[in-house]
């Protein structure tokens, strides 16, 4: 499996869920929340026009 690593502006200082939702703006993604599973992340996302990035670093 191949991954990408992406920058996500104003993530909290402390820890978050595995499934980050951001959004885009001018080129750049923007923290909105994150979430336990992709189902929820990926509804949220679809509902605020964003996307889900992995939180890779709190994956067990």
């Amino acid at each position: 499996m191949r991954g990408l690593k992406v920058f996500v502006h104003n993530m909290p200082a402390g820890p978050c869920e595995r499934y980050v939702v951001a959004r885009v703006d001018k080129g750049e993604l923007w923290y909105w929340g994150s979430w336990r599973n992709s189902k929820d992340a990926y509804e949220v996302a679809k509902a605020v026009d964003g996307v889900v990035c992995e939180n890779v670093e709190d994956a067990g």
